[in-house]
């Protein structure tokens, strides 16, 4: 069992295991749906920060790229760079992406033809911010009565192997 978790945690420290990893996590049913909206968050927080401190739009999105801590959206994000530096729109970008909401591309291109990109991107993080927050809340709310119920458990067993070893020697007596 050790060698295999081992084996593992190697893997997951190469590229290739890590790229597998992260797509992975994005996959999961309820895992993968908290982690997008982490990543949304981050994407377009540092983006509009970026953006407010006068950084041009190509920089930014490279700094974003490898800020934002996941190589699906890495990609996504350099593919966007690439698009604005040909003189394209990032946002055509992000509506081909099955990874990144349809909502968010849409911001994103309202704030392009309006100008307000920042101020788009800094509505569309407190949103997903939000989201985040309510998800934990929600998480937690549902594995508070497991995680009693498998202490509770484990408590059982602890006494029952504490007390049966005397029980037992009690009854010899």
């Amino acid at each position: 069992i050790v060698a295999a978790i081992g084996a593992f945690v190697y893997y997951i420290r190469t590229a290739a295991g890590r790229r597998e990893w992260e797509v992975l996590i994005l996959k999961m049913p309820v895992i993968g749906k908290l982690a997008r909206n982490i990543y949304i968050t981050r994407f377009a927080d540092n983006l509009s920060v970026l953006l407010n401190s006068g950084i041009p739009v190509v920089h930014a999105l490279a700094i974003v790229s490898d800020v934002i801590g996941n190589s699906v959206f890495k990609r996504i994000i350099t593919k966007a760079a690439e698009e604005v530096k040909t003189g394209n729109v990032m946002s055509a970008v992000f509506l081909r992406n099955p990874e990144m909401p349809p909502i968010v591309a849409q911001m994103i291109r309202i704030g392009e033809e309006t100008g307000t990109l920042s101020g788009v991107l800094k509505s569309v993080g407190k949103f997903y911010n939000q989201e985040v927050e309510a998800m934990t809340k929600n998480l937690t709310t549902l594995i508070e009565p497991i995680l009693i119920v498998a202490l509770g458990i484990g408590v059982g067993i602890l006494v029952v192997g504490v007390l049966m070893p005397i029980y037992n020697i009690a009854g010899q007596l």
